[in-house]
């Protein structure tokens, strides 16, 4: 049999074909047969489930069986989740067909889900330089929700639920594959989406991403997607000299020679301030993260008219770096903007070595910082250790009000307790690329938890690869960081999303959750509840994701919490 079928499968695997050959023995031969002109009985594909984090390949067959009925999803009130499921082509011809999204059954008691709270995308397969290909790129459907699938191609479906503005309920949808050529049936799956009355929002941590050139790529659609993935704090770069294709210091003063500010065009940062207090309301803990890139003598930012810097750490430096803090504290609270909430991020991964120092750099900023505006907040972010060691590091304590360290030192004991007993705020950030497990853009939040964190809060980078981003052997390969699909033009307004880019967002939901999971546990403490077999179930599930790097811990660890934390709200509320 598999012989006969050998015939009209060439360039397929031999699992295929074995599959294939094992359908057409089941379903008999109108299953496969070509060139009919009447529909047949068979469905020629199958539906099913597999986890939507995990390895799967463009040629990987579905496990015998009847095709996927019902997609079950938990989501907390305030958060979007994914889904998802396969569609498999096990026909010998190809298939074309659409999705039709349907309200709750009749009879059933449970809410529509709104159409418009549910989006379909399609895994498009990315090959990475070791030859692997992932799927990772999410096309969303177009409008009219079309599929089409080769003999023996099996696609993930991506289903994203928006749970951000529904009122807890039990919702139903169902999602109609309708085949346009025959030979092909309908298959429907039902989508059952319960939300849960625990609420989780972006008042429980601040998270941003490195937004490479971010001043002209600070287009609307840019900070809209940042906002839908969770993304609460404002991150900008005042300076681009030596950045490859970049629109020069296009935040940046003018200076005169002694320092004194001749001009400042506020333009480009009020357009980017603009676009992002459009989709953020101010908040106690909406950060506003100003880089300054000071780190000499790769940029030369502050400038005179004659295209010469001021001297790092020279009394011309010293005035400009007090004029500018002026003028950021009198423009910025024009915008509404609370001094509290300014960020200075004055030297990037600092050192000891190099030209200049960028310690010395990033402590003498700091002082002239603290003597003009001390309400604005002085960030540092350690590299490894290798570039900076602890004691180096230990400097910088009387001046940081934010210690932000690459995810690499987190493991040494001392320098963790070092930086709580300082009573500063603790971020941390990553260096991920595409050939970066998946599961690190969402193990990293657990991690940082567990640790007593306030986040992993960024990471390199959301924007940033080389040549086309679609393709790893074009450029660097080590050079595609980038989370989002697009291209190198500026702006980017046109460009979608990725698997990596997902799990970032699952995992900031994952920590606000852990958070809320914390103030209701403290709540019930302190009213004297009986809650401490809810609170070692707690951390049970906490230990057992921090300890893993399968992807789908993640998520079931996801849906305990949000039992875990109904069991509190329901004592609460018995009392």
């Amino acid at each position: 049999m598999l012989g006969s079928v050998e015939t009209k499968h060439a360039g397929l695997t031999l699992l295929q074909l074995a599959v294939i050959a094992t359908m057409t023995a089941t379903m008999g031969p109108t299953a496969v047969a070509q060139g009919q002109n009447e529909p047949q009985v068979s469905c020629g594909y199958r539906v099913w489930q597999t986890s939507i984090w995990g390895a799967l390949s463009p040629d990987q067959m579905p496990p015998p069986g009847p095709n996927l009925k019902t997609v079950e999803i938990v989501a907390c009130r305030g958060e979007r989740e994914a889904a998802g499921m396969c569609i498999t082509n096990i026909s010998s011809r190809p298939l074309a067909g659409r999705f039709w999204i349907r309200s709750a059954a009749e009879g059933s008691e449970q809410v529509s889900l709104p159409p418009a709270r549910l989006a379909i995308s399609t895994a498009e397969w990315i090959e990475l330089p070791d030859g692997r290909k992932i799927p990772d790129a999410l096309v969303p459907l177009n409008a009219a929700r079309l599929l089409s699938l080769a003999p023996g191609e099996t696609k993930l479906i991506w289903l994203t639920v928006d749970a951000r503005q529904l009122a807890p309920a039990s919702y139903q949808a169902r999602l109609d594959f309708r085949p346009h050529f025959s030979g092909f049936k309908e298959t429907t799956i039902t989508i059952n989406l319960r939300v849960s009355p625990v609420t989780i929002g972006p008042e429980l941590s601040e998270h941003w991403t490195y937004v490479s050139n971010a001043g002209p790529n600070f287009s609307e659609a840019v900070v809209k997607d940042q906002a839908e993935h969770g993304c609460n704090c404002f991150f900008t770069e005042f300076n681009l000299g030596g950045l490859s294709g970049c629109v020069r210091d296009v935040n940046w003063p003018k200076w005169n020679v002694d320092g004194t500010i001749k001009s400042w065009d506020s333009s480009y940062l009020d357009a980017q301030l603009r676009l992002f207090l459009k989709y953020h309301p101010i908040r106690p803990n909406t950060m506003f993260i100003l880089h300054l890139g000071w780190e000499w003598p790769e940029y030369r930012p502050m400038r005179h008219p004659g295209s010469q810097g001021l001297e790092p750490l020279s009394e011309p430096w010293k005035r400009g770096v007090k004029e500018l803090v002026v003028l950021l504290r009198d423009h910025l609270g024009q915008l509404g903007i609370p001094a509290e909430n300014v960020v200075l991020y004055p030297v990037d991964e600092v050192t000891v070595g190099g030209k200049y120092n960028r310690m010395q750099v990033l402590i003498e900023a700091a002082k002239l910082i603290r003597q003009t505006e001390p309400r604005f907040k002085i960030f540092a972010n350690p590299p490894s250790a290798r570039d900076l060691s602890f004691e180096e590091l230990k400097q910088l304590a009387p001046y940081i009000d934010i210690w932000c360290p690459f995810t690499g030192r987190l493991g040494n004991k001392e320098e963790m307790e070092f930086y709580k007993r300082s009573g500063k705020t603790i971020w941390t950030y990553g260096i991920l690329h595409k050939t970066s497990p998946l599961s690190y853009y969402r193990l990293f939040q657990w991690r940082t938890f567990a640790l007593g964190l306030d986040g992993f809060t960024t990471f390199f980078c959301y924007n940033k690869g080389g040549g086309d981003h679609w393709d790893s052997y074009d450029y660097d390969k080590a050079a595609d960081y980038n989370v989002i699909y697009g291209d190198n033009r500026i702006p980017w307004t046109d460009f979608v999303s990725s698997r990596r880019w997902e799990a970032f967002a699952e995992g900031i939901d994952d920590f606000r959750l852990l958070r809320r999971s914390q103030q209701l546990l403290s709540e019930a403490q302190s009213r004297g509840l009986q809650v401490q077999a809810v609170e070692d179930e707690i951390r049970q599930i906490v230990d057992r994701a921090v300890t893993s790097q399968d992807p789908d811990v993640f998520s079931q660890s996801h849906r305990q919490l949000i039992v875990a934390c109904e069991k509190l709200r329901a004592q609460l509320a018995s009392k």
